[in-house]
């Protein structure tokens, strides 16, 4: 049982003094890689999308490198895919940036139309943070964005993959990538974002709500999901704007879930009723023991006489008398 103890002993003994060696080995290898590269490790790869293929289709793209710029040269994405930006998340931003500076470069490229400036890929957040701070420069990390589709498929990616964009994101985005002519119809759309037809037509759908209604969503668009939005965008027809207004503010404030929305909707869905059928009252009108005619009256107040009188006498004594009775003129055509 003693020489156990001893082997067990010596064995830790053994293992601790080539975990130190390996541990040596590896700073020593870490040290040689910091001399060599001083600015850092290579650039790891990021994913960027050829187009027409989608964004399940990818190719290498890398960063070429990391630069601190005035800030005054990067401007702002024109493709952004995000939107809306809250201000409260940019003060947080904007203290974290003061207490720890800039821990991560925002993506960006070369400006093709102002040579020597920068295009912000991503990274908005932080941009706006550093102008809340008084900062003059930003760092950034360069990619080989050419043109305006690149751009946003780089934004929309990135975005995506921090979940960080919101539906009326996408909606204003893709509005403003068909207004240029970027992309036609919602199947370029689905293509490019690699989302289905569905998905692209309920999006674009909020689109459809009234301004007042949009700026609610635009107030807090993290509260509101696709499937909420959707719902509101169906209650347009049966709710009043002050309606889904006030309901809009209930979902940004967390009152109301996507399955109330849909309860509201199909309570307030009303079948058009059936318009009953009025029944006459009929008089039969008998004369020396024959059936003449028929007299009918509605509760609406419609009076109808349909009467058969072969004899010209009796016949010119029952309109004179009915023109008595409505004071028509004698030589009234009518």
């Amino acid at each position: 049982m003693t020489k156990r103890k001893f082997d067990m002993s010596a064995r830790a003994v053994g293992f601790m003094e080539s975990a130190d060696k390996s541990s040596d080995a590896r700073w020593a290898k870490a040290e040689q890689i910091v001399s060599a590269k001083p600015s850092g490790l290579p650039p790891s790869a990021v994913p960027v999308l050829e187009k027409g293929n989608g964004l399940s289709s990818t190719v290498e793209m890398h960063a070429l490198d990391v630069l601190s710029v005035e800030i005054t040269k990067v401007r702002d994405n024109p493709r952004n895919a995000r939107k809306l930006y809250d201000p409260a998340v940019v003060n947080q931003r904007a203290t974290s940036i003061r207490l720890d500076g800039q821990m991560t470069p925002a993506p960006a490229c070369h400006d093709w139309e102002n040579p020597g400036s920068y295009i912000l890929i991503g990274g908005h957040y932080r941009k706006k943070a550093l102008l809340q701070n008084g900062a003059t420069h930003i760092q950034i990390k360069l990619l080989p964005a050419k043109n305006n589709f690149d751009l946003y498929r780089l934004s929309y990616a990135e975005n995506d993959e921090r979940q960080s964009g919101t539906p009326l994101d996408d909606a204003l985005s893709w509005q403003e990538m068909q207004a240029a002519g970027e992309v036609g119809t919602q199947d370029e759309i689905a293509a490019l974002v690699g989302k289905p037809r569905t998905t692209i037509n309920k999006t674009l759908a909020l689109l459809n709500l009234s301004p007042g209604i949009l700026s609610v969503l635009k107030e807090t668009p993290d509260k509101f999901t696709l499937t909420a939005g959707y719902e509101l965008s169906l209650m347009t027809s049966g709710f009043s704007e002050t309606e889904l207004i006030s309901i809009a503010q209930k979902v940004a404030a967390g009152d109301f879930s996507t399955r109330d929305l849909t309860r509201l909707r199909e309570a307030r869905k009303t079948k058009t009723p059936r318009k009953q059928k009025e029944i006459s009252r009929q008089h039969k009108i008998v004369m020396n023991g024959a059936h003449r005619g028929t007299i009918k009256d509605w509760d609406s107040g419609k009076v109808v006489m349909e009467v058969m009188l072969t004899d010209p006498a009796e016949r010119e004594q029952l309109v004179s008398e009915l023109r008595e009775r409505f004071n028509l003129s004698t030589d009234s055509p009518e």
